[in-house]
């Protein structure tokens, strides 16, 4: 686990190799262990300090072969191939095996060898062979050619930039953008898609001229022609057909679903560090912590996050499970101040991301990170297995449109934005009055409703007129949309997963938490996400995973009696923070006002002062839940703070 960045300049700035060393040690918290680089012509030989050059650089999270063996940039035995590797092959061992029989020879126990010795066989053909995370660049200097890849769901980062007689990239952002050749343009349109989703869709990074490679795919750059080529190796099958299940079938699958489960876990075990479970109380956190447990012939460290606030707070399931499981249990607590944290996690985003459940996934990898290097999570779960409560709620919505139609809508929608205006009935009536403002429409059946955090018709309201000409914005939810509705007609419940595996798993959920552990020096791993469960997943009838108000069905079903039966009935409960609250405290308060409505941030031209004013009054005064919001605002203004000058640092609230 590691940070990489690679660089190739035609006519390369005096100062090459010092900005280069900048670059990469401003994301030294991804590999703390060890820095290497080095520096070469395209065709292999030694630079000089003058002409084109290529410049390789890793930063190293020891965690497979500690040994300097395992150092990188690492070559094959003749220099001809040049490796940076950020990630973990958990089959590396079985590659490896395949290998020697070839006759390659090894120096190191490293799985970084593994991938240069596979692709000197099969070429990009060595991706279909891997299990892992995963963001590498191998520069083949006989050839001048640069082949970069990304693991197949997206849980390793890899950013490029290209222009004339220059190619670079990187694990993060903030390691490539002000190197001189990179233009450094804002793309408003990009910002747009922020606000709607709370991050920013692949292939699209807040800046117009660096890319995301998406997941499950490889690009190509020849340094002597420029020609670039980008493609995609991998996408899961999923189940066609309506056929009814038989009862022995599901059995059947509910057993290989346990082999499988237990494979990936145990694959996800090899480690020459400490090893821990992130454990929240869910069912998919506790299957993890349950199957480490089982491989590892002993209970795991385990660990988790509390809040003050009730409804907010897990811990009590997760202490059930740790329990019932033995294991070591570790927990912290969040509380407001830990809005503090925001201007330093605005800073390991890189670019604008609006989630907030980044405060309690940064401070669990801070804690777990003083015990141990590794830890499993549950990430994946719900997508793969159809667990998010939009699934169920959207399947029945889809159901009882027409009878919704016949129903008073206006008495209701007027009845529960009374009820809204008032606290004490929680957040519930504001949601169902904005349900009810969609029903009789087309737009409730409308995937995108589900996902968006601001939606178009607010976004009218808070845009000016020049940044919505800049923008273009149309309707960014029809992103969702469109991939949605390509695919409805397999099976609305199919489409759930499709639609999340492009769009919102490696968007949001990866790269919170990939970010929020890496910033930490800790490596996370997500057994949910091998190829093999992901493929098992999808080739199940959409009955064996989401059934009337039933998600994660099969996976439920294989946990009977490994894990407490109340984790198995208790309602899905999200990562959630409590923003709502801690935004209406005078403290917090005073901070929105101070810094969304500076004229410094009201100058960028994005937003309408009476808007933004409208939005706090609202819910400060407690009418209306603007949290969401005004959390996307707030990271936004901060995001600019902190990025638009030459060495980004985090900025001090006021």
């Amino acid at each position: 686990m590691c940070g990489i960045l690679g660089i190739y300049d035609a006519n390369p700035e005096t100062g090459f190799r010092d900005q280069c060393h900048v670059l990469l040690r401003r994301i030294r918290y991804r590999g703390p262990d060890d820095e290497g680089t080095f520096f070469i012509e395209p065709g292999g030989t030694p630079w000089k300090g003058r002409g084109p050059c290529v410049f390789l650089g890793h930063r190293r999270l020891s965690i497979i072969d500690l040994s300097p063996l395992g150092r990188q940039p690492m070559s094959n035995e003749d220099g001809s191939l040049w490796i940076v590797f950020n990630g973990e092959i958990y089959n590396y061992l079985e590659i490896r095996e395949d290998l020697l029989k070839k006759g390659h020879v090894f120096r190191s126990r490293s799985d970084t060898e593994v991938l240069l010795h596979g692709y000197e066989s099969w070429g990009a053909e060595i991706l279909g062979k891997l299990r892992g995370m995963f963001a590498f660049c191998l520069y083949d200097t006989r050839n001048r050619l640069f082949f970069l890849a990304r693991d197949r769901m997206g849980q390793k980062p890899l950013v490029f930039s290209r222009g004339d007689d220059f190619f670079g990239f990187a694990s993060e952002l903030k390691s490539l953008y002000t190197y001189p050749r990179v233009r450094r343009e804002i793309s408003p349109r990009a910002i747009h898609f922020f606000l709607t989703y709370q991050y920013i869709p692949h292939r699209q990074t807040i800046f117009r001229n660096i890319s995301k490679l998406p997941p499950a795919s490889y690009a190509l750059y020849n340094v002597s022609t420029g020609a670039f080529r980008q493609e995609k190796y991998w996408s899961p099958s999923f189940f066609m057909t309506e056929e009814a299940v038989s009862r022995t079938e599901k059995r059947r699958h509910v057993e290989e679903l346990d082999v499988l489960l237990s494979e990936s876990v145990r694959l996800r075990l090899r480690s020459d560090v400490p090893l821990g479970v992130f454990l929240s109380g869910g069912v998919d956190s506790s299957a993890m912590a349950y199957y480490a447990g089982r491989e590892l012939g002993q209970p795991p460290e385990t660990f988790s996050i509390s809040f003050e606030e009730r409804e907010f707070d897990e811990s009590r399931y997760a202490n059930l499970v740790a329990k019932a499981l033995g294991t070591k249990h570790h927990s912290f607590t969040v509380k407001a101040e830990g809005l503090n944290l925001l201007p330093d996690l605005v800073w390991f985003y890189n670019e604008p991301f609006g989630d907030s459940s980044m405060i309690p996934t940064y401070t669990v990898s801070k804690v777990t990170a003083q015990h141990v290097k590794v830890v499993l999570s549950g990430d994946g779960g719900d997508e793969v297995f159809l667990g998010y409560n939009r699934y169920l709620l959207y399947t029945t919505m889809e159901k009882m449109y027409k009878i919704l139609k016949i129903l008073p809508v206006d008495t209701m929608r007027f009845f529960f934005g009374f009820l809204a205006r008032h606290r004490v009935f929680g957040r519930y009536p504001g949601m169902l009055h904005n349900f009810f403002s969609r029903v009789g429409s087309q737009e409730i059946l409308n995937y995108a409703n589900y996902v968006t955090i601001i939606h178009d018709r607010l976004k009218a309201e808070l845009y000016t007129p020049s940044f919505r000409e800049t923008a273009r914005p149309g309707k960014a939810m029809d992103l969702v949309d469109r991939l949605f509705d390509a695919l409805r007609a397999q099976d609305v419940r199919q489409a759930f997963s499709r639609v999340d595996f492009q769009t919102y798993l490696p968007g949001d959920i990866l790269t919170k938490v990939d970010i929020a552990s890496m910033a930490n020096s800790l490596e996370c791993r997500s057994p949910f996400l091998d190829h093999r469960v992901v493929e098992f997943a999808c080739r199940l009838s959409p009955g064996e995973k989401l059934y009337f108000f039933k998600g994660k069905r099969i996976l439920k079903d294989v946990m009977k009696g490994k894990i407490p039966d109340e984790i198995l009935k208790r309602h899905k409960m999200g990562f959630g923070v409590p923003i709502s609250r801690w935004f209406r405290e005078e403290k917090w308060a005073r901070h929105l006002r101070e810094i969304l409505l500076d004229p410094a941030h009201l100058k960028r031209g994005y937003f309408r002062r009476e808007a933004i004013t409208r939005l706090i009054d609202e819910h400060v005064q407690g009418l209306f839940d603007r949290s969401a919001i005004l959390w996307q605002l707030l990271v936004l203004e901060l995001w600019h703070q902190t990025f638009l000058k030459d060495e980004p640092t985090p900025v001090t609230l006021p």
